[in-house]
């Protein structure tokens, strides 16, 4: 596991994100996942890791005339069993990790009108905090 951690810190992105829910469901206005994604130009590595976690593989749409790029990605349940399997040897990316640990928690049975208030509050938290920490140039303090 310390070899995918160490691939995820120099070429994956981690943590939770949401998107639009369809009008017609009750409930929060969006939805939210843990998500694990990571890109190469050596398909043969990301295999490996779809066969450890599951997954797809799919191609990077790419500019120019560059070496083909694809790229693995987990969410959900399998997104927090990632995390747990490799927290303990990241270097760069444990924050993101911790994210989607917490997610994990705030996991459990929904009634018919979705999650209770303080979840969904959690997990738009969970959410900015993964924003902040994936942002490009800035330095983070936690």
């Amino acid at each position: 596991m310390a070899w995918m951690a160490g691939f995820v810190d120099g070429e994956g992105c981690l943590g939770v994100y949401r998107q639009r829910r369809p009008k017609s469901r009750r409930g929060s206005e969006y939805l939210y996942s843990p998500h694990v994604a990571v890109a190469n130009t050596n398909r043969e590595i990301l295999e490996l890791f779809k066969l450890h976690f599951g997954g797809g593989i799919r191609p990077l749409q790419r500019r120019g005339a560059q070496k083909p790029c694809y790229y693995w990605r987990v969410s959900s349940d399998a997104a927090i069993r990632f995390a747990l399997a490799v927290h303990s040897y990241l270097k760069l990316k444990k924050f993101q990790s911790e994210l989607i640990l917490e997610f994990g928690k705030t996991r459990g049975k929904v009634g018919c009108n979705g999650h209770p208030k303080e979840i969904l509050q959690k997990r738009q938290g969970l959410y900015e905090q993964t924003l902040q920490a994936n942002h490009r140039g800035k330095e983070l303090v936690h």
